[in-house]
């Protein structure tokens, strides 16, 4: 990955040009030690307005929608779509060709690492602020149950709304143990249990037993999966 990042650096100083020829000269030219440097060197050498919409979108998580962008900034002074496939361009982001949210455009940041350096960019109380508007955004289009209610919890958690984010941090958990998911119940639970503030603790006592049967659940599939390996050299025969 990092040849692969230090490579869009030049091009977008346009030291290289699409033929991957060199353009310009490089003695001299600094080398970023890790790939988080060269992705902050990337993102540094973007105008303010994408770099911005970048970090927007960074809040939002790996996946994000046109219509996230447009709640966290209604009043950016240039074209979102202008933006977004000057940013394509420049392969920061990719545009999908479904949606889970129907009639807005889904895109994805190409790395995770992008998208985790660009967040690491935003001031904290700003994150908070867009986390805070994500979450109302994500809950009125009503995604899909399930990873949805974990991704509004996040949001909801990181946007100071720890009772919302147990709300949905326990939908997340029924649905994951209602499956073979046990283990990620188990996840879910102890996560709702540290939002969980001292003077309620009928709550708390709530979820330690459904952390309980959840944990139980998981050491069964456990075991049915450990017998499953055992007997199948015995089918394969």
């Amino acid at each position: 990955m990092y040849t692969e990042e230090f490579l869009r650096m030049l091009t977008d100083r346009g030291l290289i040009d699409e033929r991957g020829l060199v353009e310009g000269s490089l003695p001299g030219l600094a080398f970023p030690d890790s790939v988080q440097a060269l992705i902050a060197a990337r993102l540094d050498a973007l105008g303010s307005t994408q770099k911005a919409l970048l970090q927007d979108a960074s809040v939002v998580g790996k996946v994000f929608w046109r219509g996230t962008l447009e709640q966290l900034r209604p009043d950016r002074d240039q074209d979102l779509a202008a933006l977004l496939s000057s940013l394509e361009r420049r392969d920061f982001i990719r545009r999908e060709g479904s949606s889970l949210i129907k009639g807005d455009q889904q895109f994805t940041f190409k790395h995770g690492l992008i998208r985790e350096v660009a967040y690491l960019t935003l001031p904290r109380e700003e994150r908070r602020r867009c986390h805070e508007i994500t979450a109302k955004y994500l809950e009125e289009v009503q995604l899909p149950a399930g990873d949805a209610d974990a991704s509004l919890a996040y949001h909801f958690r990181e946007g100071g709304d720890p009772r919302n984010a147990i709300r949905y941090l326990l939908a997340a958990a029924e649905v994951a143990g209602r499956g073979w998911a046990k283990a990620r119940a188990v996840t879910l639970y102890t996560q709702a249990l540290e939002l969980v503030p001292e003077d309620d603790p009928e709550l708390r006592k709530s979820i330690v037993k459904k952390q309980a049967v959840a944990t139980v659940a998981s050491f069964h599939i456990r075991d049915v999966e450990r017998d499953r390996r055992r007997e199948q050299p015995a089918v394969d025969d």
